[in-house]
Parts: C-alpha cells; structure tokens; sequence
C-alpha cells in the first residue's frame, strides 16, 4: 500500500511538473527597446585651409516611423545642435530636414544663447575625431519605442538611422559637406531586425531586441532572449 502511495505521489508530482513546463512554453520574451550599433571612421576632413587643425566628425542616430517621417534623435553630436559661434546645423543635411530643425529654432529653444538646445541635452557627445582612415570609434545607444514626446510608438515598421559628415574647406568664405546616410529596419510585429548597409565610412549600423523580463504572449514577443 505505502508503494502505492508512493507512486500515486510521485505521478501527481509528474503532473504538476508537467503543467508548469506547458505554461513555461506559452511565455515569450518581449523586447523592451533596440540596441543601435554605429561603427564609423570619419569622413574625415579635407582641404587646405585649416592647418595643424582638423575639425572632428558629426554624427546623428536617429528613428523613422514606416513612412520615413522623423520619430526621434537618440544620439547627435553637440555642436550640430548647439548656439553659438560654430553651429554645425547643416552639417548633417538628411537628418536637419527629417528633424526639421533649424538654426532658428535651436535659437528659440536657447532664448537666444549659446548652449545646446535643451531638447536634445539628452542624448549630445562630443564630436570624434578620427587621426586616419584606420581609426574607428563606436557608439551604442537604445530606443525604447518612444516618440521624441515620450509617447509608446505602435507596433510596425521603423528605421534605425545614422548620418555621419565632415567638410571640404579651401577658403575662408565656403565649404562643402561631405555626409554619408544608411539605415535599417525594425519590424516590431515580426520582431526582426535588418542591418543597415555600410558606407565609406559607416563601417556598420546594426540592432539586437533589449530583453529584460518575461511576458505573457501577448502583442510583441520573441521566443530567445539576445
């Protein structure tokens, strides 16, 4: 009887073992934002009237929603969005006309001082600089399906871009942009994710899904953590 038991014990146990493991499955990893990579090495600059100097490279990252309009700027050197002497506004010409950002209104924002423009304190660096065509830098920022008013975006198709530009300048009085632009996509529906192609100096754009928690199976879900 008590081996009887015992077996009746331990087949309950298989059960509920079993039940558990069932449920496990129905549960997915939702993704909780994307993680940009952008690895680039310049354009460097190009000309001869600075000498001794050699001004550093602008860069935006930045999101479009399916239709290509502007969603929002997750990283952007400072000096494309600051006040002052040396605004480079229109150093980065596809993402000032996405933004629709101007020099005036970057004025507006600083009430006419120099300084960075406070909506985009956030999410400034510095300028890089890159000594050779075998120098890269980094840089890895993450979007958590906002808007740039901190609203939740809704499932779809979005882009992940970046422009990244320096100048040609041969004399006081002009220069020419030299600006580079890629993307890729995120199909938040799918949960699948398309690197952006490289340029001459774009070196690689890519995202991966952030995971950090489990939900129930419900709109958004990926089945393995990244």
């Amino acid at each position: 009887m008590k081996e009887l038991f015992k077996w009746i014990g331990f087949g309950l146990l298989m059960t509920v073992f079993l039940s558990c493991e069932s449920e496990k499955s129905k549960i997915t990893l939702e993704p909780t934002g994307i993680r940009i990579q952008l690895t680039l090495n310049g354009p460097i600059y190009q000309g001869t009237f600075y000498s001794g100097y050699l001004p550093r490279t602008d860069y935006a990252i930045w999101i479009e929603d399916q239709n290509r309009q502007y969603v929002k700027t997750l990283r952007i050197t400072r000096s494309v969005v600051s006040v002052g002497d040396y605004s480079h506004v229109d150093h980065l010409p596809t993402w000032m006309s996405k933004s629709g950002i101007t020099y005036d209104k970057l004025l507006e924002e600083t009430g006419n001082q120099p300084g960075v423009a406070p909506s985009f304190e956030g999410v400034t660096s510095a300028s890089p600089y890159f000594p050779s065509e075998d120098s890269t830098q980094t840089f890895v920022v993450e979007w958590d399906f906002t808007d740039s008013h901190g609203n939740a975006v809704s499932p779809g198709t979005y882009y992940f871009c970046a422009e990244t530009a320096n100048i040609t300048k041969n004399e006081a009085s002009s220069y020419t942009i030299q600006a580079e632009t890629t993307s890729g996509s995120i199909d938040l529906k799918k949960n699948q994710i398309i690197p952006a192609s490289p340029t001459a100096h774009i070196r690689e754009l890519t995202g991966e899904f952030v995971v950090e928690k489990a939900l129930s199976k419900s709109g958004w879900g990926i089945t393995e953590p990244k």
